[in-house]
């Protein structure tokens, strides 16, 4: 494990597939090795059934890391909590491109994953609660397999995952965005714009008018932008009234990065 974690190691794919690893190794390959590694790119652990979610909670250390570089993980099997756990490790990165399981040694054994594990890799791709939260989500993410979840599918899945591997990732924020904050009612879509700061509106409107891929995009962008235009006068009157709550400094910094940081 060690030697993985050494700065001359170049091993590039890693199959540990059906073994005897068990948690305690798990975690010190992750925390010894992988969290240290800056070559492998492939990894496969699966049908290993000594594994438990207490064994992969050990790549919370690989995911916090800036040395690694991990494109593809296969694990297995899956079921409804582990994919809670991997959510949320995808939800803070920015690297791997596909997650995949497989069958267990012992299909007898086998846990399969619900809709409810499903729904929580939907919302890492593609969080509409807000629109910083839809800026966050994942555009890197691109393959996602589970053996015996082929019938189930949720909301936003497979567009995210076409999208994300399609288009850049600043490209795709920018689709979702849109697509889940700005193509509702008028009203509803120039919200967002009318608690902005003054001084970044004209970014804004910069970011709304570009469209850099497809129609499809130059119609959303075109549609807000005559919705915008023709609410003018009553956008200005309402950022003009509009009490502040949080500090100048705080909403110029959250702006910034969803208008300029997508360039």
């Amino acid at each position: 494990f060690e030697y993985l974690g050494d700065s001359e190691c170049t091993l590039q794919n890693l199959d540990i597939d059906d073994t005897d690893m068990n948690n305690e190794r798990l975690h010190l390959l992750c925390e010894l090795g992988l969290a240290k590694n800056s070559s492998l790119t492939d990894l496969c652990i699966s049908r290993n059934n000594n594994i438990s979610i207490g064994g992969l909670r050990g790549f919370n250390a690989v995911f916090q890391s800036c040395h690694s570089v991990l494109k593809s993980i296969c694990i297995g099997p899956i079921d409804d909590e582990i994919a809670l756990l991997f959510s949320g490790f995808l939800s803070q990165d920015s690297m791997v491109e596909g997650l995949s399981s497989s069958s267990s040694s012992d299909y007898t054994a086998d846990v399969k994953i619900t809709q409810a594990g499903i729904e929580a890799f939907a919302k890492t791709l593609h969080n509409d609660a807000s629109i910083m939260a839809t800026y966050n989500s994942n555009h890197t993410l691109t393959r996602l397999y589970f053996s015996g979840s082929e019938e189930l599918h949720a909301d936003y899945l497979e567009k995210s995952l076409y999208l994300n591997a399609h288009y850049i990732p600043s490209y795709v924020a920018r689709l979702k965005i849109l697509k889940s904050h700005f193509t509702g009612r008028e009203e509803d879509n120039l919200k967002p714009l009318f608690d902005m700061p003054m001084e970044l509106l004209s970014s804004a409107i910069s970011w709304i008018g570009r469209a850099d891929y497809n129609e499809n995009d130059m119609k959303d962008s075109k549609t807000l932008m005559y919705q915008l235009i023709r609410r003018m006068p009553s956008l200005f009157d309402s950022i003009a009234k509009v009490k502040r709550k949080r500090t100048k400094q705080s909403k110029v910094s959250d702006y910034f990065l969803l208008m300029v940081g997508t360039e």
